[in-house]
């Protein structure tokens, strides 16, 4: 059953979603507890979340190219 491909990368893009998920979720916390005390580290979370969509937006496209 793990040996089919399809199950593989199953397996491998649960494993990334739970990853940016714990990530997104630190995000928030440091958000919460941090940003809101010191506004110019909005900016920064600003830029953490722009470069994370970047990632996110460059594993979707490998991911997707490697289909065809």
């Amino acid at each position: 059953m793990l040996a089919n491909p399809k199950n593989n990368e199953k397996i491998i893009v649960g494993v990334v979603s739970l990853f940016m998920a714990f990530i997104l979720g630190s995000y928030a916390q440091f958000v919460l507890q941090i940003g809101f005390s010191y506004p110019a580290m909005i900016w920064e979370e600003l830029a953490s979340g722009i470069l994370g969509s970047v990632l996110v937006g460059i594993f979707v496209f490998f991911r997707n190219r490697r289909r065809d």
